[in-house]
């Protein structure tokens, strides 16, 4: 308990000292200057940096530079008139927002905090926001009334139920008990800590109030998706040695995935130059009581009463070991992908399985499935053996086709003593010759470079370069076919960078989640940050206000904002 209290009393709270307490979303960059500063020594910077990709994008813009920082100052000073845009924003210090989402009583409340380099700044920019009054609006939220002020060199804007009483109030973020907890968990990590981000509620709510129902983003309440992004969770990045490492905390109640540590072993049927890999362990009895919430009562006594057999029992037998991987791209077509599962009787586990889809595709005449023997020969023993393999046709509605890449065909069999899945009868045919022919190594090999813990719940790993190298080498071969159309336009993809500059500057994302005392701790590593899709989305925020700006005559003579620098 005095070790709790020390981790506690140690964890950097920011701006969440002037924050309300009942936020239900908080994010805060401790310091925009430092954060942009790793921003142009990250990977992506160097990449863009390199004379062919400089080149190929001079082909497809107007410029072959790409500086984020340069482009949002540009754009902030047309829609908000601030001269010095770009001075101001990397001498920027702390900035947060934090969102009370309605519902349950509550109104919407917000409230945004930016430390700038002087009390000028801060003042002349809260009197430009507000135009002049008290109040504004914006078009990115235009049903809620916002306001402005400055204390010092502190800049905040507030909108909603929340006035600026609600900043640096009585009761703050930081003292809340789940935020300290959640930050809590985090050890000294080192570098440039550039986000830091504390959420109660579900993501696709966020996107709700953003976006509106009609736009198809944001999730239903209730459904099984936003329950599985909703809950508690604490998160922060650092830029660590040319790396962004970020450590996250969540509050989940026990899974039927990830109760015990990933086995080595069960990596072993991953091929060894897989572009991607997952593996956990899933447990049987769990799986079976998800799936029953899904089926009533009274047609899964109907289907046991035909088939034979316990739905239940046949998925409780399911487990420990799962495994999911894919091969880099090989031509126009999804990527290679197999589920390999353990299963205490797996030869019986398909026929049940096989059963069952001849039960349900009876109903369907745009359901058929099918199964084969497929013989393949055994290194290890010199024998040729038969292994059944069933192939589902499901319905177009289920699996459609997408121009080039034809629909998938799921295929499952039994082999050495596991469940193995795939998307097409081809590939599964593939892959059970790889698995029973010379082996080539392990895919445990994936993640020896990076020090995945024993205890990991869960593995992911995830090699950019090698499904960048499948990508610009798909590209190549269509630039014929492509650069034919849209009248010459096309740009000569032959051009493109070779897959080599990727490599050098991008590393393997590896990612994997321990169990701790009151959820998961995650751990994610990559050569990728928020800069790869920070400046994308803020140009994009940004160019949208310049538009909506634009229509309205009454800003047309305000007076431009000043950095006082």
């Amino acid at each position: 308990m005095e070790l709790c209290s020390l981790l506690l009393a140690l964890v950097p709270s920011g701006h969440a000292a002037y924050h309300p307490t009942e936020a239900d979303l908080y994010l805060e960059v401790p310091h925009v200057g430092e954060a942009l500063a790793a921003f142009s020594k990250a990977p992506m910077a160097s990449f863009l940096a390199e004379d062919a990709v400089r080149g190929f994008l001079g082909m497809v813009m107007e410029s072959g530079e790409i500086d984020g920082v340069a482009a949002l100052s540009s754009l902030a000073e047309d829609v908000f008139g601030v001269q010095g845009a770009e001075e101001l924003l990397r001498s920027t210090r702390g900035v947060s927002l934090s969102v009370r989402l309605p519902g349950e009583g509550r109104d919407l409340g917000l409230l945004w905090i930016a430390d700038l380099p002087g009390a000028e700044a801060a003042g002349s920019l809260a009197s430009r926001l507000a135009g002049g009054g008290e109040t504004f609006r914006s078009s990115l939220l235009p049903g809620i009334e916002l306001w402005s002020r400055a204390e010092g060199d502190r800049l905040l804007v507030g909108g909603g139920a929340w006035s600026p009483d609600h900043y640096a109030p009585e009761a703050t973020l930081e003292e809340a008990t789940d935020f300290r907890s959640g930050m809590g968990h985090f050890g000294e990590r080192g570098g440039t800590t550039v986000l830091r981000v504390h959420q109660r509620r579900s993501p696709a709510e966020f996107l709700r109030l953003l976006m509106g129902d009609s736009m198809g983003m944001a999730l239903p309440s209730g459904s099984a998706m936003s329950a599985l992004l909703g809950g508690e969770r604490s998160l922060r990045m650092n830029f660590v040695d040319g790396r962004f490492v970020t450590d996250l905390f969540e509050k989940t109640e026990p899974s039927f995935l990830g109760n015990q540590p990933v086995r080595k072993a069960w990596l072993d049927v991953v091929a060894p130059d897989a572009m991607f890999a997952y593996s956990t362990s899933v447990q049987g009895e769990g799986a079976a009581q998800l799936l029953g919430s899904f089926i009533s009562a009274e047609q899964r006594a109907s289907v046991e009463a035909e088939l034979g057999f316990s739905i239940d029992e046949l998925v409780a037998d399911v487990g420990p070991g799962a495994v999911v991987y894919a091969n880099p791209l090989r031509g126009p077509a999804l990527p290679e992908t197999y589920a390999w599962v353990e299963i205490g009787d797996a030869v019986g586990f398909c026929k049940a399985v096989t059963d069952l889809c001849t039960y349900l595709a009876e109903s369907d005449p745009e359901f058929d499935v099918k199964t084969k023997d497929y013989r393949v020969k055994d290194a290890a023993s010199g024998e040729r053996i038969k292994i059944p393999i069933t192939t589902l046709s499901l319905p177009p509605s289920m699996a459609p086709s997408m121009g080039m890449i034809p629909a998938p065909r799921p295929s499952f069999a039994a082999a050495q003593g596991k469940l193995v899945i795939s998307a097409s009868e081809m590939h599964l045919k593939r892959e059970l010759k790889r698995v029973y022919g010379e082996q080539e190594g392990s895919g445990a090999a994936l993640f020896a470079p990076f020090a995945v813990p024993e205890d990991a719940r869960s593995v992911v790993f995830m090699s950019w370069n090698r499904l960048v190298e499948g990508v610009l080498s798909l590209a190549r071969s269509l630039g014929g076919m492509l650069g034919g159309m849209g009248g010459g336009e096309m740009p000569d993809l032959s051009k493109l960078p070779d897959a080599s500059l990727f490599t050098r500057h991008f590393s393997p994302t590896v990612h994997y989640s321990r169990a701790v005392e009151g959820g998961r701790l995650r751990y994610h590593e990559a050569s990728f940050g928020p800069e790869t899709w920070l400046f994308p989305a803020l140009a994009g925020v940004v160019g949208w206000e310049r538009t909506s700006q634009a229509l309205q005559s009454e800003t047309a003579g305000a007076e431009p904002v000043t950095t006082g620098q």
